[in-house]
């Protein structure tokens, strides 16, 4: 059948039954809006952060910028990540909210799908970032999106934190093994023996020496090795004097090291910048009635038209066969 014929032969069944499928389409609104007043409704709640610069609160005092690309995509890796998932599911009790058979198998693969439609993060242009819940209480709404606000500086002080902890007991074991290293080359000098009379290099060591200890700069280990100097200035006794003094720089730069790490967990971890916290609206997202009775008419009025159509094709195609 030709594209002509078809259009002819549809406009045709269209107004011999114009009256069923305005019935139709009507009885097919009417159902859409009455279905929508038995399914829940839906209320919305917002929440917008921008994340800091920086972990360091001294770094941010010098440097308050907002609004940086990178740390906003790990901002919300981190808002959807799974701690914080099992944190939200765990305060607001999801689980039964969802009204979820924990013997059913598929159970929670059913309640990370929920949670993942109802509870999203999204990055606006302005590179802050949108926390977005849409339950079926306004109240849990507001509840759930400013838990997550609070909750956002918790989970990354703990991911900071933790791997300060972790370098200071690196810095701990390495600096236990540099102080036996110190005590080791301060030994051996203490044990070598030499020339009464010492040299000139000695002699500009004792003068150093003597320099430090009348200004109050004396390091550890310098009364040891002016009294060797004094006895036995050898060029291996200089040459084990060098590695003590050696080893002793790292020592001391080392423990400095670790402790401005130290340091940093005593001071206050910084915040997100909170530019607008979840407040409860009582306005519903959804169902919407206009929407639901829209769309009831449309696929009223394609079905009837189908239907018709097709009802009307078959009649021919059975009186051809009779």
């Amino acid at each position: 059948m030709k594209e002509e014929q078809i259009n002819k032969s549809l406009l045709t069944v269209i107004y011999r039954n114009r009256i069923k499928i305005i019935a139709i389409t009507l009885i097919f609104m009417v159902l859409a809006v009455v279905v929508s007043f038995f399914i829940p409704k839906k209320y919305v709640s917002f929440g917008v952060i921008y994340p800091t610069n920086s972990n360091s609160i001294e770094a941010i005092v010098k440097n308050p910028d907002v609004g940086f690309e990178v740390q906003a995509d790990r901002l919300i890796q981190l808002l959807d990540s799974k701690a914080m998932r099992d944190h939200v599911i765990d305060k607001f009790n999801l689980i039964n909210y969802y009204e979820l058979d924990t013997s059913n198998p598929a159970w929670h693969g059913k309640l990370i799908e929920n949670y993942s439609d109802d509870i999203s993060f999204s990055r606006t242009p302005y590179l802050s970032v949108v926390i977005r819940a849409e339950l079926k209480d306004p109240e849990l709404c507001a509840a759930v999106v400013n838990d997550i606000i609070g909750y956002i500086d918790t989970l990354r002080k703990d991911l900071y934190q933790e791997n300060i902890i972790r370098l200071n007991d690196d810095y701990r074991v390495k600096l236990a093994l540099q102080e036996e290293k110190v005590k080791e080359a301060l030994m051996m000098i203490d044990q070598l023996d030499g020339p009464k009379q010492p040299n000139d290099l000695s002699r500009k060591r004792l003068v150093q020496l003597e320099e430090r200890e009348r200004n109050g700069e004396s390091l550890d280990g310098d009364g040891i090795i002016k009294s060797k100097l004094q006895l036995s200035p050898s060029y291996q006794l200089e040459s084990a004097i060098d590695n003590y003094y050696f080893e002793l720089g790292v020592y001391n730069e080392m423990k400095s090291a670790a402790i401005e790490t130290s340091n940093a967990l005593e001071l206050p971890f910084p915040n997100v910048y909170v530019i607008s916290s979840g407040e409860v609206d009582r306005k519903k997202v959804s169902p919407s009635y206009s929407t639901n009775g829209v769309l009831g008419l449309l696929v009223g009025l394609f079905f009837s038209i189908a239907f018709f159509f097709l009802k009307d094709r078959w009649s021919e195609i059975k009186a051809k066969i009779q």
